[in-house]
This record gives C-alpha cells, sequence and structure tokens, in this order.
C-alpha cells in the first residue's frame, strides 16, 4: 500500500457503475464519520483507478488531497477492465451471513492501517456465498493481495470478512484497517448502504460481434465425437417446442429470425419442412468474417416469400434476446417477430430467465457440474464481459419481465414455461403494436451495424414488401 496524491491518478471510461445522489451523500458522510478506511486500487501502468472510482469523487468533493492505495503492476489493459469488473462485484463489504473472522496474537491500534500474517487470521465460522468467495480466491492467486478489511480493537473483522477469508485460505498477508470499538456500527451501517449499481449504457458496443456470444447449434453432424456435441448442443426450444408443433400442424411456412448457423433450417429443409431462416451476422463454415452476400440473398427469399405468400405461419427467435446489448435492440427484435408472421400466427422465443441464473450465483454449496461463473447485472438484468479487448452483453429476463413483453407485443394468448437455464414463449401474434412501433422494430433490425462503418440497408425493402403483403392478403 501507498499513500498517493489524488493529483495523479485518473478514473477509466469503461467503469461500469453508476451512482445516485443520494448514494454519493452517503458516502461523504462515511468518510466524515470513519475517515478513509479502504484504500482504492490503482494501475501502475497509467496510473488509472481500477476500483475506488466512487470514493476518489467523494474525496475530491470534501477537499481530501491524498489517499491510501494499492498499486497493481503489471497488468494488461484487459485484465485492467477484467479486475475492475470483478472488483466491483467480488469485494463485497458487509453481508448477514458473512464469515466470522478474527484477528489474533498481535495488538491491534485504532487508526492505523497492519499488514497480517495468514497465522494471525482465524476463520472461526466459514459461510456465505462460495461463488464470490471462488471468484475473489482466483483475483487473489492471480494479482496477489488486492484489497483489505475492518477490524475492531478486538480483532473481530467488521468489514469484508469474505476477502480476509479468502486470504487466510490462501496463505496471503491481509491488510486490516482498524477502527475503535464504539464505530462498529457505524461501520456496519454505511458499508450495509448499496453505493452504487452496474450500468452498461456508455461502454463501447460492436453488435455485429454479439453472435459470438450465442451458443453454436450442431444437430446434422456426423462423426461420434461431433455427435456428442450435437446432443450438448440441441436447443430445448425445437425440439420440445417447435418441432412438435409443427408436426402436428402441416403445412405452415417457417421463418427462423436470428438462426445461427442455419443448423435447424438445414435439417427441417432435408425432412420437407417449409423454412427459412435468416442471421445478420451469420458465418459460414470455420469463417470468422459475416457472409453478407449469403444474408443478403436470405433477406431476398424472405421478401421474395412475403410478397407471394404473405407473412410467416410460424416465427422462430431462439436464443436471440439472449444476446442483445440494449433495450432498442431487444425491442427490435421482439416487434420484428411480430411484424413478420401473420396476424394470429404463432411466436416462439428463448432466452435465459434471470431467477436460476442469480440461483446459481448466490449459492452456499457448489457442485463439481455447476460453472462457478459470477455475472454482474444492471438494472435491466444486463450482464457484460471483455473478452480479447472486446466487450460482449448478455440479456437475461425475469418471468415478470417475460410477460410484460409478451403481453405487449403479442396480447395475452401465450404460454410460458421455464427449462431450468432456458425460458420458453410459445405466443399467438395478436400484433398488439401499432403500425408504428413496428415500423420502428423493422428498421432497427434490418438496419443493423456492420464491421467499418458500414450497415444493412434493408428496412425499406422490407417494409414495402409488409405493404404489397397487407394490399394482398388478410392475415
Amino acid at each position: 500500500m501507498e499513500v498517493i496524491s489524488l493529483d495523479t491518478i485518473k478514473g477509466a471510461e469503461y467503469n461500469p457503475r453508476f451512482l445516485s445522489d443520494q448514494a454519493f451523500d452517503n458516502l461523504k458522510d462515511s468518510l466524515r464519520s470513519l475517515g478513509i478506511v479502504k484504500p482504492i486500487i490503482v494501475r501502475r501502468e497509467n496510473m488509472t483507478i481500477v476500483a475506488g472510482h466512487q470514493r476518489t469523487k467523494a474525496m475530491r468533493s470534501l477537499g481530501i488531497k491524498e489517499t491510501p492505495a494499492i498499486i497493481l503492476n503489471n497488468i494488461s489493459l484487459q485484465e485492467e477492465v477484467l479486475f475492475n469488473q470483478l472488483h466491483n462485484g467480488s469485494d463485497y463489504e458487509y453481508e448477514n451471513d458473512q464469515p466470522f473472522v478474527r484477528i489474533n496474537g498481535i495488538v491491534l491500534k485504532a487508526g492505523e492501517f497492519i499488514e497480517v500474517e495468514p497465522k494471525n487470521v482465524e476463520i472461526v465460522k466459514m459461510q456465505g456465498n462460495i461463488v464470490k468467495a471462488e471468484s475473489l480466491q482466483k483475483m487473489i492467486l492471480k494479482y496477489g493481495p488486492f484489497g483489505s478489511c475492518i477490524a475492531d480493537e478486538f480483532g473481530n473483522v467488521i468489514i469484508s470478512s469474505v476477502y480476509a477469508s479468502v486470504c487466510k485460505l490462501t496463505g496471503k498477508k491481509l491488510l486490516v484497517r482498524v477502527i475503535e470499538n464504539n464505530l462498529r456500527e457505524t461501520a456496519i451501517s454505511f458499508f450495509s448502504l448499496n453505493y452504487g449499481v452496474f450500468n452498461y449504457d456508455n461502454l463501447p458496443k460492436k453488435t455485429y460481434m454479439q453472435s459470438l456470444a450465442q451458443m453454436k447449434r450442431s444437430v446434422h453432424l456426423s462423426t461420434e465425437k461431433k455427435e456428442a456435441l450435437n446432443k450438448l448442443n440441441k436447443s430445448t426450444l425445437y425440439e420440445q417446442r417447435v418441432i412438435p408443433y409443427l408436426k402436428y400442424n402441416k403445412g405452415l411456412r417457417v421463418l427462423d429470425f436470428g438462426a445461427g448457423r442455419k443448423s435447424y433450417v438445414s435439417l427441417l429443409k432435408q425432412q420437407g419442412y417449409d423454412i427459412h431462416g435468416l442471421e445478420f451476422y451469420f458465418r459460414e463454415g470455420d469463417n470468422n468474417s459475416i457472409s453478407t452476400g449469403i444474408v443478403e440473398r436470405d433477406i431476398d427469399t424472405i421478401i421474395r416469400s412475403i410478397k407471394e405468400h404473405g407473412r410467416y405461419d410460424v416465427v422462430v427467435c431462439d436464443s436471440v434476446l439472449n444476446s442483445v446489448d440494449s433495450l432498442e435492440a431487444e425491442f427490435g427484435v421482439l416487434s420484428t417477430l411480430s411484424a413478420l408472421c401473420k396476424k394470429d400466427g404463432v411466436v416462439f422465443w428463448s432466452g435465459r430467465p434471470y431467477e436460476a441464473t442469480k440461483r446459481l450465483i448466490d449459492r452456499t454449496t457448489i457442485k463439481a457440474s455447476h460453472r462457478n461463473e459470477v455475472r454482474f447485472f444492471d438494472n435491466n438484468y444486463f450482464s457484460a464481459t471483455i473478452r480479447y479487448g472486446q466487450w460482449y452483453y448478455q440479456k437475461f429476463h425475469s418471468k415478470e419481465q417475460v410477460k410484460e413483453l409478451s403481453s405487449k407485443i403479442y396480447g395475452d394468448s401465450y404460454s410460458y414455461f421455464n427449462e431450468g437455464t432456458a425460458f420458453h414463449v410459445v405466443a399467438r401474434n395478436q400484433r398488439c403494436l401499432d403500425q408504428k412501433e413496428l415500423d420502428r422494430g423493422v428498421k432497427f433490425e434490418f438496419s443493423l451495424p456492420l464491421p467499418q462503418g458500414k450497415r444493412y440497408e434493408r428496412a425499406a425493402d422490407i417494409l414495402n414488401a409488409l405493404m404489397i403483403c397487407d394490399n394482398q392478403f388478410k392475415d
């Protein structure tokens, strides 16, 4: 730990935390009452704040000139971003079920930061969220001790006892700030407050990369190894909802919107079904480049089909809603499904339920089969991670959000199925949106961005086809 001037550090533009005015006032009150009891974290290479943006802002507003800081050396920009997010979501301050940790065998003096050897840290009772503890363990093993805890003069760890317990378990020294015993309840009251929420609105978005965040569907592979992968990656929406429906309702025209590699489109075509597929960011074979020529031909096929036969009887949208990067994109997808489906036709859509994911994150026990992944949600249940310098976004939906969206866009004639790691919706398209809203969605979807500043420019063609359809057919 070092004491540094606030003039020497700068905030990270990507910091995904948002603080309300009330929370900011609470943070300043905490500094006035307790002093600086938590160091900020800074990347040495560019003196960028990795964690502690809001505390730094509050200190500056109070006229504080210096702060204790933990300096991280030799980390890349990508590691800096990852560390920021993991620290924001993993350095849990005070929780009712946190571990009970004590500092033993040394004299503690209030008002000081001291470094405590692992042998002097005792985990009296280990409890709480195992996933959070594991995420901290990974960070400490990779970056070294990066945080601190707060203890009273008796040695009881009050704040960040999860971090303290992980330092003990990994054999790392623990940085402790000691406060007066009479400030214990004050510290708990301040560190129990919410000092910000994740907000990804200002982060960069490259929508054409989002398709890489989707699961690959592989349903017609031949080798034994690929057949095992095929079984794992089968679409539950198709297998449990779409295919059984089509078997009992012959002769329907089907559109798979957001078809990925178009595996199910190819499979059903081979079985004689009248199905078209569209994936705006389709990548052929092992090619990472977007096959825009194929996409343009698929759009032409859809336009021709709508002009000749009307809107589709069935529209399928499998897992696309999990990889949208904004609420506008979410609306664009769902409203376009309604626009391309005939009135009283059927829309199938699926995604990942927020509740199930949250239960996995909050669990207190672990199974080997579970992925130990911490996600950090904003108020709309978006999460974001960075890989190879690129932000990827995923949208999770609560049951209430799904109901609200389905009712608003398709009407009240729908069924909701929770399959654990996925939800399915089967909706009768009553087309509840007005024409202006439907056009808005179509314009968004058929003008999606491409690399090098380009865009698809097919919205006018689709809208023209739908207008011709309205003049020729009655859905």
